[in-house]
């Protein structure tokens, strides 16, 4: 075996970094797409509530839109997250205890604010 070459542990330990690298993507995606349309539904309110009604329905309207589009990154994130668990499965099947202590560890430092996975 060639120094280049890596174990089924090590090959499946760098597939689970990769899903578990786009789970957090995703999680931080819908976190700041959700302000962001948070504060588009505000300015559309305070629009309305000086009598601009063009402009309050325009971003009415948008976040409407943007709806759609939490909805697609919400199943995109749901789709990471299964692919998160099989990999996680695979690793455990190919690994012995102390690599799969380290995929846990890389799996804490993925939470969103310490909190959110």
């Amino acid at each position: 075996m060639s120094t280049d070459e890596y174990s089924k542990c090590e090959f499946e330990q760098q597939r689970y970094r990769q899903t578990a690298l786009f789970r957090a993507l995703y999680t931080w995606l819908v976190f700041a797409f959700t302000v962001v349309l948070t504060g588009i539904l505000i300015l559309g309110l305070v629009f309305l509530w000086h009598k601009k009604w063009i402009e309050g329905v325009v971003t009415g309207t948008t976040s409407i839109v943007g709806g759609s589009g939490i909805k697609f990154l919400l199943d995109r994130r749901a789709e990471a997250v299964t692919e998160e668990n099989e990999q996680a499965a695979r690793v455990r099947a190919a690994c012995d205890t102390a690599s799969i202590a380290a995929m846990q560890t890389f799996a804490q430092r993925m939470k969103l604010f310490g909190m959110w996975r």
